[in-house]
Formats: structure tokens, sequence, C-alpha cells
């Protein structure tokens, strides 16, 4: 038995793969490394267009007064919530930070304002 080749009588062993140039595994060897797809990949698909995140979203206008805390309560409706963002910063704006945020189990801000400090 040469050094390249694997008895076929014997149980599976590990080989331990090489980086230097021109290696090769043994013939009759299968690679079962971790970055292989299983067959069936449906439930894969299933889960990247299904997010695990429920669908529902609410708007939100916080202010930063310390830390950042909600002002009025929360919109179904975007534009409304657009409309209170406005309002603040139009009217209360060179005091105070508002943000306008979309909320779901998590938040990402869609808009910020915060004040020139003197």
């Amino acid at each position: 038995m040469s050094g390249r080749q694997i008895a076929l009588d014997t149980q599976p062993r590990r080989i331990q793969r090489r980086r230097r140039k021109g290696w090769r595994a043994p013939d009759g060897a299968v690679y079962v490394g971790r970055h292989v797809l299983p067959a069936d990949t449906q439930p894969l698909l299933d889960a990247l267009t299904h997010p695990p995140c429920p669908p529902d979203t609410a708007w939100q206008v916080m202010t930063r007064r310390g830390g950042w805390h909600t002002w009025l309560s929360p919109h179904a409706d975007r534009e409304e919530a657009r409309a209170d963002y406005e309002h603040a910063v139009t009217t209360h704006g060179d005091k105070w930070a508002y943000r306008l945020v979309r909320v779901t189990t998590s938040y990402a801000v869609e808009a910020e304002h915060i004040p020139e400090q003197p």
C-alpha cells in the first residue's frame, strides 16, 4: 500500500488536510467538512424568506432628555408619526433632540434631529 492509497478493509480514519502546494488526498478519501450544504435546502430557504420577527410595525417619536424616551403614543401609520416628528422638531427642535423610530421586536432609527450645541 503506497502513501496515497487507503485500504478498503480498515475502519474510517481521519486524514489531516495539508495546505502545501500539490498536496492531494489519498485515493478513495471522502471530504466531509462542515461547509457542505445538506441535500434538502428547503428548510434553510424557508427560514430566509420567513424571518422569525413579527411583521407588526409601529412608529414612535422619541426625545432625548438625558436618555432616549418615548414621546406621545406609538402610531400604526408612518405618516401620522412623521407629522408628529416634524411638529416636534419645528416647535422644540432648538432645545431637544428627536428621532422617529420604527418599532418591532427591536428598533431602527428612521430620522434623527440633534440641535446644535452653543
